[in-house]
């Protein structure tokens, strides 16, 4: 009996046949993460390219005093973003002719995957500023 079983082994360890697909059950997962990661990055700075916009146009229009009010120009930032990031949270302020505003998104509202569960607790912060006319 003994024979037969390391024969067994010595054939089963030296057959080659699947381990094509052995390999890819190993590596087509990590793949998909990675795969996953990079969109998740790219909705991080979809969003953060999208914020800005949002900034820019409110900082234009509180300069140009089509806004007349700091908490004006900020409600008016966090609905044109609010389709995007309903949590998000604008400052806006006026000091020496100048309109500065800030946003800032949590991470969670942006990303589809959340491949990084780090990720969490995360925000990321724009600010634009403009002087007024």
């Amino acid at each position: 009996m003994r024979p037969e079983r390391s024969g067994l082994i010595r054939r089963f360890a030296g057959e080659e046949g699947g381990s094509m697909t052995i390999e890819a059950c190993l590596w087509i997962p990590l793949f998909f993460w990675l795969l996953t990661l990079i969109c998740d990055a790219s909705l991080v700075f979809q969003g953060k390219a999208q914020a800005l916009r949002a900034l820019e146009d409110g900082n234009r229009a509180r300069a140009v005093h089509r806004l007349a009010t700091e908490a004006e120009t900020r409600a008016w930032i966090e609905a044109r973003f609010d389709p995007v990031s309903p949590n998000a949270v604008a400052r806006t302020t006026v000091a020496d002719g100048i309109v500065t505003s800030t946003l800032a998104i949590p991470v969670l509202d942006l990303v589809s995957f959340n491949r990084l569960h780090a990720a969490s607790g995360w925000s990321i912060t724009v600010r634009a500023a403009q002087f007024v006319e």
